[in-house]
């Protein structure tokens, strides 16, 4: 069977992937094919592994046999894909489908398509797949080159930045496979025989030295809409919350941004990198000890209303331990359009209950409370930001790098 495409990704991206944005993408991105090519009626439409693959099939076979017929490659570039063997092996199987291309009809096909599903930063330090299209800046909100589509899909999903990606994109492809038909490769490969297209430039682990103090991640603990409706919350108007924490709007009137957002803007004013944030779930204090071991900065933002749901409180209790120099816990009071005193007393029990060690410290770096405007949560994210990487900084941890002995800076 040939397919359109054949979308190459790092799987190690798609089991982090907790909202399934690889394969949201990967659908919008057929369909939009399909609608655009001519071809849609003639072939399948596109070969991802986890859709075409059942268990019990030899898959190495299956997925050189898609290399082999597909009529375009599209790469999900990240900082993992890059890291992937199987990734540059996919790679090299379809380079030699295009020189194979080219040695017949004298022309170089744009077949292989890349995407950035990490920053243009990240995709353009690496060499194979240099002088390929990786973004059409006329095209392309900037978003995307500045934060790649993976976070734009955390931050703004089904946004008009999303969807301006996905149809240009989709209609790049679609012009590439309807102006050039591969053929299949005279001499199939065995994958596990094929070379790595960037074994050449595996880089060594990160001397931590030169990263320290310069990443954040954040845990956003802020319920959904419909753990809301279950709480006393559920009657406060002016606070906004959606299917995705990340999404929680707590500020009235409107500030029409989400608290991801907010974050995002707070770090980019201190120049820092924004990580993926950490997943509210019983790991999460080894997490954060291992951000912190390695030179990040770690903030948990936590809406004080979600603390009526018992799950959230038995998330955060255990932050409440932690005595970390560069953890910070920052309490979103929120603003309703009516204050209304009983519901301020409510929410402090509920806080002083969760977070008595911090209350009890009283450490202005560390832990910031009621905060209930964007102008506070803003400022109050930028200090704590600026604060914690100074203790970053100046405090000469030691930490060992992986394989290494410890360095101390």
């Amino acid at each position: 069977m040939s397919y359109l495409f054949f979308f190459s990704y790092a799987r190690e991206n798609l089991a982090n992937d907790r909202n399934q944005n690889i394969r949201k993408f990967y659908r919008d991105l057929v369909n939009k094919v399909k609608t655009r090519s001519k071809q849609r009626t003639r072939e399948a439409s596109a070969f991802l592994d986890s859709e075409e693959i059942r268990n019990g099939e030899v898959w190495r076979k299956q997925i050189t046999d898609a290399l082999c017929t597909s009529r375009a490659l599209v790469c999900a570039t990240s900082i993992k894909y890059f890291q992937s063997s199987w990734c540059g092996k996919e790679l090299t199987i379809f380079k030699g489908r295009i020189a194979q291309h080219q040695n017949a009809k004298g022309e170089t096909p744009p077949s292989i398509q890349p995407i950035l599903w990490d920053s243009l930063a990240d995709a353009e330090t690496h060499t194979a797949i240099s002088g390929l299209q990786l973004a059409n800046d006329q095209m392309m909100p900037a978003e995307y080159t500045a934060m790649g589509l993976s976070k734009i899909m955390e931050i703004l999903p089904d946004s008009k930045q999303y969807w301006t990606i996905v149809n240009g994109i989709g209609d790049r492809i679609a012009e590439v496979i309807d102006s050039y038909e591969l053929e299949e490769l005279k001499s199939v490969p065995e994958l596990c025989s094929v070379a790595d297209a960037f074994s050449f430039q595996k880089q060594p682990e990160p001397d931590l030295r030169l990263t320290v103090g310069k990443m954040v991640q954040f845990i956003y603990a802020a319920g959904t809409r419909s753990e809301i409706e279950l709480t006393p919350e559920r009657s406060v108007a002016g606070i906004r919350y959606y299917d995705r924490n990340v999404l929680w709007q707590p500020f009235n009137p409107p500030a029409d941004e989400e608290i991801g957002i907010l974050a995002q803007r707070a770090a980019n004013e201190e120049h820092l990198y924004v990580e993926q944030e950490l997943p509210l779930d019983a790991s999460l204090p080894s997490a954060i000890r291992a951000a912190i071991q390695r030179g990040k900065i770690v903030i948990a933002i936590v809406d004080q209303g979600s603390l009526h749901i018992e799950r959230y409180r038995a998330a955060l209790q255990p932050l409440d331990e932690l005595n970390l120099r560069a953890f910070g816990l920052v309490l979103v009071l929120g603003s309703p359009v009516q204050p209304d005193p009983a519901r301020l007393d409510r929410l402090k029990k509920l806080c002083l209950e969760v977070f008595q060690n911090n209350y009890a410290r009283r450490s202005q770096i560390h832990f910031i409370d009621d905060v209930d405007t964007p102008q506070r949560c803003h400022a109050g994210l930028v200090a704590m930001l600026a604060e914690l990487r100074n203790l970053l900084l100046t405090t000469a941890p030691t930490i060992r790098p992986p394989g290494g002995s410890p360095a101390r800076f």
